[in-house]
């Protein structure tokens, strides 16, 4: 097994010489569990987890709206997490009010009667990631977990030449399926959410693996959304999983990935 080691950055690190991952954090060491703190809000969840149930993690916009398109997902939230100060919690909220509207930061769906989803398109800061996860696991108490991360191609320390994307993955020790991709290559690292994430389920010895996309700056949404194609094939979402032709699902991916242009006006006032 490749395992990964979690440090005080939110870093996930490859090291291929250990079968378990370390855990170290600054953040509370008491053994009650951290299910919010002030910035961050969870609701009940609206269903009883499911039996037997995996729950699908996509982070960030790409694959978002790779789950949206081509996954089966009941219009109304199951559960939902929020914030009510975006500028505390959020990545890039640096102008935002604060403190008065509770402002979503993941919301999950029911997409089968064994699969979940939690579609989560903004970045949270650091040392909020952990207390974010715990929440989601807590509550949810999935059997299995997927992650889905899209990251750009420079951030790869070693991209294979003339290829604009690629997909590489990691998981955990309990991991009894086979690996989603090639694994990610050591001195590679994996932060945030996708980190805190593998880090929890390897300590709650739940069986979780992540898979990675690798995209340049040149390559199209589009073309982005469909790099996770193979990952449909999988046992653990084949119930949750529509049934799409290509040219079907283009313009619903094209009209997902249509962004509603950002007022940035009071930057000038």
């Amino acid at each position: 097994f490749i395992s990964v080691i979690y440090d005080t950055m939110n870093e996930y690190e490859v090291d291929v010489c250990h079968r378990h991952a370390l855990y170290d954090s600054d953040e509370d060491d008491s053994n009650e569990p951290q299910l919010g703190n002030d910035d961050l809000s969870f609701g009940s969840p609206s269903v009883e987890p499911p039996k037997g149930g995996t729950l699908v993690f996509a982070l960030g916009r790409i694959s978002s709206v790779f789950v949206r398109t081509y996954f089966e997902v009941v219009s109304a939230p199951v559960f939902s997490i929020a914030t009510n100060d975006s500028r505390r919690a959020l990545k890039g909220h640096n102008f935002t009010s604060g403190g008065e509207v509770d402002t979503p930061v993941s919301s999950v769906f029911r997409s089968s009667a064994t699969v979940l989803v939690c579609l989560h398109e903004d970045e949270l800061n650091a040392d909020h990631c952990n207390t974010w996860c715990e929440g989601i696991l807590a509550a949810l108490r999935p059997e299995q977990v997927l992650v889905l991360q899209c990251l750009p191609l420079h951030e790869h320390v070693d991209p294979p030449a003339s290829v604009s994307c690629f997909l590489r993955s990691l998981h955990t020790s309990s991991w009894r399926q086979a690996p989603l991709a090639t694994f990610l290559e050591a001195p590679n690292i994996v932060k945030g959410e996708a980190a805190a994430i593998l880090t929890q389920c390897e300590m709650k010895e739940i069986p979780a693996a992540l898979l990675v996309l690798y995209g340049s700056s040149s390559q199209s949404g589009l073309e982005s959304v469909n790099a996770y194609l193979p990952l449909l094939s999988n046992s653990l979402i084949k119930d949750a999983v529509r049934k799409m032709s290509p040219s079907k699902a283009t313009p619903i991916i094209k009209s997902l990935l249509r962004k509603p242009n950002e007022d940035f006006s009071h930057l000038y006032m």
